[in-house]
């Protein structure tokens, strides 16, 4: 992870724009279009990552390759391989000096989207990325009444100290940031590791430990959170009932990899109360098997950690 930033002679294109898509026929063309359609006067490559889809999604995408063959390069998984082994590949991939992102049932709004964050961070290097504002809108791309969501920081200027273990810099189709991925094996190594599902958190955590994000003002983008059909998979996750002990595990790995490997001084003790307290009250709400399952799973590994540091 010390490896850092390539030289910039080193870099191919100026931004490398990923896009991981599964099963999102509905919404996979105006994602790749709204990523087509940006000003630019430099150089950008779109990656698209379809891991294994079966609606109908990976026959668009080769549409949208075999019209754009110089600029969208489609990576396509004989079988559903998880999230974050298909962001590592497309990180491994990267020759960008940034990077961008837009899931497939995202999109951006702002024609000058990249054109905006590449000068921001070209005037302004003391930043590791930037982000900016954006809207949630319904499977139809209306805004819905609710635009918050709990795991994003409100920070202007946010830091290793804002993450706690949860909190982003900003939803993750806002994501602009150096290629801290070029050459840096180790660093997409990571990804894959912490989560088979989850790898923003991972990215937000690499990133703050190598420089400050700064939130820009413009809203340039739209998050789709379905309402009827719940494909997306921040809503799937939200339902497994074992999710959070999976998290409270893959928090302790994020602050061991912090501390041990990045040579930061963090805890992430916010998030584990977080998750106890969210699982305790799910059990008083819908009691069930499963549910106390995951409490206990949760109160072994507290235990697991309190003798860990005791016996130190």
């Amino acid at each position: 992870m010390t490896e850092g930033v390539k030289n910039q002679n080193e870099f191919f294109v100026m931004v490398s724009v990923i896009v991981l898509t599964y099963n999102h026929k509905d919404y996979i063309s105006q994602a790749l279009d709204s990523i087509l359609m940006q000003d630019v006067n430099f150089p950008i490559e779109i990656l698209v990552g379809d891991d294994g889809s079966t609606d109908g999604t990976s026959e668009i995408i080769h549409e949208y390759a075999y019209k754009y063959p110089n600029i969208l390069f489609p990576f396509f998984r004989k079988h559903n391989m998880g999230a974050t082994k298909n962001l590592r590949d497309l990180l491994e991939k990267t020759k960008g000096k940034y990077i961008g992102s837009c899931e497939g049932d995202d999109y951006w709004t702002d024609p000058l989207k990249l054109k905006k964050q590449v000068s921001y961070m070209e005037t302004h290097p003391e930043y590791i990325g930037c982000v900016h504002s954006f809207t949630i809108v319904d499977e139809k791309g209306i805004p819905l009444k609710k635009q918050e969501l709990r795991w994003l920081s409100k920070k202007k200027i946010y830091t290793l100290k804002d993450f706690k273990g949860l909190f982003l810099p900003g939803h993750p189709v806002t994501f602009f940031y150096k290629n801290i991925f070029y050459g840096n094996k180790s660093a997409c190594e990571v990804i894959e590791k912490a989560h088979p599902q989850i790898g923003d958190r991972t990215i937000a955590m690499l990133l703050a430990a190598q420089g400050n994000i700064f939130q820009m003002d413009e809203n340039m983008a739209c998050y789709r959170r379905p309402l009827k059909n719940k494909n997306n998979l921040t809503m799937k996750l939200g339902e497994k009932a074992d999710n959070k002990l999976i998290e409270y595990q893959m928090n302790d790995f994020l602050e061991a990899y912090a501390q041990n490997i990045l040579g930061k001084r963090v805890n992430f003790n916010w998030f584990r109360r977080d998750l106890l307290f969210r699982t305790i009250i799910k059990c008083i709400i819908k009691p069930s098997q499963e549910n106390f399952a995951c409490l206990m799973g949760i109160l072994q590994e507290c235990k697991r950690r309190y003798c860990s540091k005791k016996s130190q």
